[in-house]
């Protein structure tokens, strides 16, 4: 028997001056990780495949994520709801509208509608499985910051099963 070191894991660090700009992020990340960046079509008349116009078209649909007790249980939801589009329709990320919020419940929900492009075939650079608990922060710093000198800024850490 044998034993060895084995890493399967990708960390994602994402800030943004408020929960909804930090999620949007987060979607680009692992956009970015997931899928390779998609060739501009081919001219009118050029050889190769055909890429017309309804190939290219984001779809529109509405965020569905269940609530969360906390922003990092509401983040790994998030990220894991697009990871399911992404495996189970083939659809990535490609801008959103977001609203996070905090219920009466005391449960955090993020609702909205997102935009998501169809992944050509051969289009994944890795397959991504989770996003995961492990090693998970979301962090608040108040006052102006280098990246926001008009107020704070959302941090977060978090660990993607590949």
């Amino acid at each position: 028997m044998r034993v060895f070191g084995h890493t399967a894991d990708i960390g994602l660090a994402v800030r943004g001056t408020t929960l909804e700009d930090l999620f949007a992020w987060a979607a680009v990340g692992l956009t970015r990780l997931a899928v390779r960046p998609q060739r501009r079509p081919r001219a009118a008349g050029s050889t190769g495949e055909a890429a017309g116009p309804q190939a290219l078209a984001p779809r529109r649909i509405p965020v569905s994520v269940p609530p969360a007790p906390d922003p990092e249980g509401l983040l790994v939801g998030w990220l894991n709801f697009l990871i399911y589009l992404l495996e189970t329709e083939g659809l990535a990320y490609s801008a959103g509208t977001l609203r996070a919020r905090r219920e009466t419940d005391g449960l955090w929900r993020l609702t909205g509608e997102l935009a998501a492009r169809p992944v050509p075939p051969r289009g994944l650079r890795t397959t991504v499985k989770a996003a995961t608990y492990h090693g998970l922060r979301v962090e608040w710093s108040p006052g102006p910051t280098p990246e926001n000198p008009g107020g704070g800024l959302f941090r977060a850490r978090v660990i993607l099963d590949v």
